[in-house]
């Protein structure tokens, strides 16, 4: 069953990937498309929303064990910040996959994805300031 386990999450990974590439790569209105910037970003958001769902899985879980009454308020909350959060991966990884064409430089890459996300996040103004003095 160990087995088994691991060739399904290999295979979930594998298709979310190739999910995010379609949509990076295809769906997406850039006018130079390069694959080893969407193939990257892709990877790099996988990667990302695997390890979210792990968590959001033990979070559920330990509400589910905690209270019942968590789950049955909270789920719908937990859900729409999963929605949420969701959306601005997907968001931040398009946005990064636009300047990594433009500029081709990875720590402005870098530099660009913290204030991208700290400005979705809607985190203020001092993370803002703190990324531009670098």
């Amino acid at each position: 069953s160990v087995l088994f386990l691991s060739i399904a999450n290999i295979i979930n990974f594998m298709s979310f990937f190739f999910l995010m590439y379609l949509i990076y790569h295809v769906m997406a209105p850039r006018d130079n498309k390069k694959h080893c910037n969407s193939i990257s970003i892709a990877i790099f958001v996988s990667i990302i929303f695997t390890v979210l769902r792990k968590l959001f899985h033990k979070l559920i879980i330990l509400l589910a064990s905690t209270n019942p009454l968590f789950v049955a308020f909270g789920g719908s909350i937990a859900f729409l910040a999963w929605l949420f959060i969701s959306f601005n991966i997907i968001l931040v990884g398009a946005r990064t996959i636009y300047y990594l064409e433009q500029h081709q430089s990875w720590w402005l890459l870098f530099k660009v994805f913290f204030v991208i996300f700290a400005s979705s996040c809607q985190l203020g103004g001092c993370l803002l300031t703190c990324v531009y003095d670098i």
